[in-house]
């Protein structure tokens, strides 16, 4: 039985044989007197425990429960509440606005989305970045006057608001031609054949080095200076 519906149940037990509202002289009465029951039969308080299988708080919150309320479902004292350390519109557009910089200035896209229902292609961010890396740049790059979000909410923002942002898994962080000269290399039988092929993935690798650090040269340069 739930939490909820218990409590319900134990106060409609409880409501039939409770001592009434006023005294013998119409006085408010200060004190309530309950009789306990398991089965139509009257036991004793604890054997009420037992039997029930509640502990001796819960059974006094659900009685001061019902001298305040009545017989109502009990409601968490915090509920309809926004919590001092609640997050705000401008701290969550920051951080996408971050990560939004972060694709585009390392970020990776694949030309369509990988399933018929997303409408967003996936953006790959290299695997050698960490989401604790990224969080901790977006310290750095935070003006001091801005309220900086903890690591579980830029996480929570980044697969809530972002989730096409992903970093790249050693086995997705390669290009076609990479895995082909990486096949080369493992079906070469013929040293020739081996070290041509290692010669050519090397090649390969250090070109798209060079040209992912052109790239990132060319975006700090006419990058703006601030992210935010």
């Amino acid at each position: 039985m739930e939490k909820n519906a218990k409590a319900l149940y134990l106060m409609g037990i409880l409501q039939d044989d409770r001592s009434s509202d006023v005294t013998k002289r119409g006085m408010k009465r200060l004190r309530y007197r309950y009789t306990f029951k398991f089965s139509g039969k009257l036991v004793c308080r604890r054997t009420f425990h037992v039997c029930y299988d509640i502990g001796r708080s819960a059974l006094k919150g659900i009685m001061s429960h019902m001298l305040e309320h009545g017989v109502v479902p009990k409601n968490h004292g915090n509920k309809g509440r926004r919590p001092k350390h609640a997050l705000c519109f401008d701290d969550v557009q920051r951080v996408v606005a971050y990560l939004l910089n972060c694709a585009e200035r390392e970020g990776i896209p694949l030309p369509a989305a990988p399933r018929g229902r997303d409408n967003i292609p996936q953006i790959y961010l290299p695997a050698s970045t960490t989401k604790l890396d990224l969080f901790k740049d977006y310290q750095q790059n935070c003006a001091s006057n801005i309220r900086i979000v903890k690591l579980t909410a830029f996480k929570s923002i980044w697969s809530s608001c972002v989730p096409n942002i992903r970093i790249a898994s050693p086995r997705d962080d390669v290009c076609a031609i990479c895995e082909n000269l990486r096949k080369r290399v493992v079906d070469a039988i013929e040293e020739d054949e081996q070290l041509e092929a290692t010669d050519a993935y090397g090649d390969h690798i250090r070109q798209g080095k060079r040209v992912c650090l052109l790239i990132n040269n060319l975006y700090l340069y006419y990058a703006p200076q601030n992210l935010f």
